[in-house]
């Protein structure tokens, strides 16, 4: 009877583990979704009203949903805050390298053209972040499965081993 208890509970653990490093996957998926909606939120902003980099940022910075971006926490009053921003950037270890990319060209070249060269870097960037999430949910159902049943399948063998 102990076996059986000790066995379920290494399956068990097994199991959490796999399942944590789903959450892990999530979590990465969610943070490109979060990225996303910032380029939508930014693309608003523009149309509705005239707002420079720094208010832009600002704006960004005000919204709760974006606390997450940890690129965004620079000080608005600063002369330098494009730099800044673009140094949080590659500083931040969150997306990946394609993501990155992505914000480091959307930043630097936000607030340097006109009205619709400025709706034109945005939308640009919401394009190839939808692919990147896209793809990212691809692969997520297929890691969090391969994950998932390694940790159980994982935890079944050290069972075994142990019995």
């Amino acid at each position: 009877m102990i076996k059986l208890i000790g066995c379920i509970m290494v399956v068990a653990a097994g199991a959490f583990g796999g399942n944590s490093i789903a959450c892990s996957f999530k979590r990465r998926l969610d943070t490109q979704a979060l990225i996303l909606k910032m380029y939508r939120r930014t693309e608003i902003i523009l149309e509705y009203s005239l707002f420079t980099f720094s208010e832009i940022v600002q704006s960004l910075k005000d919204c709760g949903e974006f606390s997450e971006l940890g690129f965004l926490d620079v000080d608005c009053s600063r002369t330098d805050i494009r730099q800044a921003v673009l140094d949080g950037i590659k500083c931040w270890n969150e997306p990946d390298s394609g993501s990155k990319q992505i914000l480091l060209s959307f930043f630097r070249d936000l607030g340097t053209t006109d009205l619709s060269g400025q709706l034109s870097f945005v939308k640009l960037a919401q394009a190839q972040q939808s692919e990147i999430v896209s793809t990212e949910k691809q692969r997520l159902r297929e890691r969090i499965k391969l994950s998932r049943t390694f940790g159980v399948l994982g935890g079944a063998f050290a069972a075994i081993m142990l019995i």
